[in-house]
């Protein structure tokens, strides 16, 4: 058990029919050798009470094994099966961390932006992202451009318009020959839009405010390289028929932000380099 507990481990293989799974062990002077994780049956007291300390289990200092290996198998993810629970032993594959933490970044991050976009917006649904899009816009958007940007269908972009303008967020107008609605901003939709845009602002810039310069600088590198790659892949999905579902990537984005003025948009240089029929 001490091997186990003194050394990193890495997943190879999967759980067999003992419960037990295949490892690497790295041991600390570096030396990889074969041996198999054992379960928390096989750990020793001590090593339970260490790895309840570990995981902040309570009153562990008076427990008997019997009420520990229980505890601490309880903590780990069911998933991965009952033996690969054991500590000291780490994914084979860092890119299935990084995209498991990703993951869930991504999930926190939607779910902090769209509470603090609809409270300031003071709707829900697709609304925050159409005031956004409408206050970016550098041209006259229709009922037809809104709904495709925000991902609805016809009859959805209509409700949202009408919802709007209830609210005092927009107004509407027949554009000649009278077969499309212009959709504009009033000044308390712009105003609206505006707290919208520094709600996600501040959701974000919480998000790396524990960053260096140097790791922001990199982090927005990889990022940039990673938009490209879902812009792309987002387009092609256009193409074929299957436009991806929330609408377009850049309906919640701050323009001036993402430098787009000057080309520095990686959504926006993915799309320019797309060959166009015609």
């Amino acid at each position: 058990m001490s091997s186990v507990s003194a050394a990193r481990g890495q997943f190879q293989g999967k759980v067999g029919s003992n419960r037990e799974c295949r490892c690497r062990l790295v041991t600390e002077d570096g030396v990889e050798k074969g041996a198999k994780a054992p379960s928390y049956d096989d750990w020793s007291v001590p090593d339970l009470r260490d790895k309840a300390r570990q995981v902040g289990i309570k009153g562990r200092s008076s427990m008997s094994k019997k009420e520990l290996v229980p505890r601490c198998a309880i903590t780990e993810p069911a998933s991965l099966g009952r033996d690969r629970r054991s500590f000291g032993i780490v994914p084979d594959n860092p890119a299935d961390r990084l995209s498991n933490l990703l993951g869930a970044l991504s999930l926190a991050l939607a779910d902090q932006i769209r509470e603090v976009t609809e409270r300031a917006a003071g709707v829900s649904d697709a609304a925050p992202a159409a005031l956004v899009s409408l206050r970016e816009s550098p041209s006259e958007r229709t009922i037809e451009d809104l709904r495709t940007l925000v991902g609805l269908t016809h009859s959805g972009g209509v409700r949202l318009v009408d919802r709007l303008a209830e609210l005092g967020y927009v107004t509407r107008r027949s554009r000649p020959p009278g077969r499309s609605v212009v959709v504009t901003l009033t000044q308390q939709g712009a105003d609206a839009a505006d707290r919208i845009a520094l709600a996600r602002a501040e959701v974000l810039g919480r998000a790396i405010r524990s960053l260096s310069p140097d790791e922001q600088d990199l982090l927005a590198t990889s990022l940039s390289t990673m938009i490209g790659d879902i812009a792309r892949d987002r387009l092609a999905r256009r193409a074929d028929g299957r436009p991806p579902r929330g609408g377009a990537l850049c309906r919640m984005c701050d323009f001036t932000a993402c430098g787009r003025e000057f080309a520095r948009c990686p959504a926006q240089t993915a799309a320019a380099a797309v060959p166009h029929p015609g």
